[in-house]
């Protein structure tokens, strides 16, 4: 396959890489009887998405969004899929402000809460999106003080019982569970929980071990490269997971990096010379291993 595409198509292919683990296809599963729940006589089936920082709650979103948007690329004016983004300390206004930019309606400086509502309401009547996705819940938290946090979270009960539209709120471990206590109502709404979750490295749990390696199986045969980087080898696993401290998002990241490497360079492969340098260019984050772990042993 590899010389049968242009080098354009290739790295292309690569940076748009992504795997369907078993936990992605749970998640998906889940999604769709959220999104068939939708606008009907009862209350849609609204469901959250928990997981730590980089374990794709947000990646898994923007696909998903973007699978239903490509259903309607025909229909230039339908709104079927909204990515929405909690506002850094979230406010009535500031959460109207997101719903209108999702849904694309002009903001005019409105203030009156109840106003905004049926607003919003109106507006995801008229275009009935099939998910609603709400990212970093975790924001409600942002060192409000309780009665603006409890105003803001009526504030969506309205806007989601009013409208019965399908939603999906996301964020750290344990912050959505957290927002919902905070109205019953609210949390009435919400039937399922799905737990992203990142890689781990416990010998005295293999199968943690193996679920990385599986993945860096599937990732190496996505990548299409000429030769065998043998990433899922045990020394090569535990060093990308010492290299990404298990963060799915690091890994990926170095991974994608290297592979383009490997056909820019004409190598066709990933080895430990390329994993090298790609780490000391985009690898040493916050938390990332103080030493490059493939520069020795």
């Amino acid at each position: 396959m590899a010389e049968e595409i242009s080098l354009v198509e290739r790295i292309k292919m690569i940076e748009n890489l992504y795997i369907i683990t078993p936990e992605i296809k749970q998640a998906l599963e889940t999604i769709r009887i959220c999104r068939d729940s939708g606008y009907k006589p009862y209350e849609p089936y609204c469901m959250t998405i928990e997981g730590p920082f980089g374990s794709g709650k947000t990646e898994l979103a923007t696909r998903v969004v973007q699978g239903i948007l490509n259903d309607y690329a025909e229909t230039q004016s339908a709104i079927k899929a909204v990515l929405l983004t909690t506002p850094v300390n979230p406010t009535e206004k500031k959460l109207s402000q997101e719903f209108f930019f999702g849904l694309k309606i002009p903001f005019r400086g409105r203030t009156d809460a109840h106003i905004m509502a049926e607003t919003i309401k109106r507006n995801i009547d008229y275009f009935r999106p099939e998910l609603i996705f709400i990212d970093e819940i975790q924001h409600f938290f942002d060192g409000q003080t309780s009665r603006l946090i409890i105003s803001a979270c009526d504030h969506l009960k309205q806007i989601i019982k009013q409208s019965s539209a399908p939603i999906i709120l996301m964020g750290l471990d344990g912050k959505v569970a957290e927002f919902l206590e905070l109205n019953p109502q609210l949390g009435s709404l919400f039937i399922n929980t799905h737990h992203m979750k990142n890689f781990n490295w416990d010998e005295k749990k293999p199968e943690s071990i193996r679920y990385l390696q599986e993945f860096l199986f599937h990732v190496e045969d996505g990548f299409h490269l000429k030769y065998p980087s043998n990433l899922a080898e045990t020394s090569m696993a535990q060093k990308l997971f010492l290299a990404s401290k298990g963060v799915k998002r690091v890994l990926m990241r170095l991974l994608i990096r290297a592979a383009k490497q490997a056909i820019q360079s004409g190598e066709e492969k990933i080895n430990l010379s390329i994993l090298s340098q790609v780490w000391l260019q985009i690898g040493r984050g916050p938390g990332s291993s103080k030493r490059n772990p493939f520069s020795f042993g």
